[in-house]
């Protein structure tokens, strides 16, 4: 299987992209350097098209041999929700600290400048 043939089938598939690429050619690319045997990439490309599972995570899965789609989907919700929460705990510190934060400002831009 061919770049072009495998960029045409992307395309036909009319894919969401994100997870490292923004087209069918940047991800077209990415599958046939990565993967050797075209036996091995025509069934990742297969896999891909049918169950709409981004490419990062078929590589993943190629690599390592042992993680399910579900797995790698749910170590990136878990990281996700993990930042989600730190900016609403950072968020949250700031606004309940906003007056003492408005005083510590207001003294510092009030001392003299050496």
């Amino acid at each position: 299987m061919t770049l072009r043939e495998i960029e045409r089938r992307l395309r036909r598939a009319r894919l969401s992209y994100g997870h490292g690429t923004h087209e069918a050619r940047e991800e077209a690319t990415w599958l046939f350097t990565s993967v050797k045997s075209p036996a091995r990439r025509k069934a990742l490309l297969d896999r891909r098209i049918r169950e709409r599972i981004p490419l990062a995570y078929l590589l993943i899965m190629f690599a390592s041999g042992q993680h399910a789609p579900s797995t790698a989907a749910r170590v990136v919700i878990w990281l996700w929700g993990a930042a989600m929460t730190a900016a609403a705990v950072c968020g949250e510190a700031i606004w309940r600290n906003r007056l003492r934060l408005e005083r510590i400002l207001e003294e510092q831009s009030a001392e003299p400048r050496s």
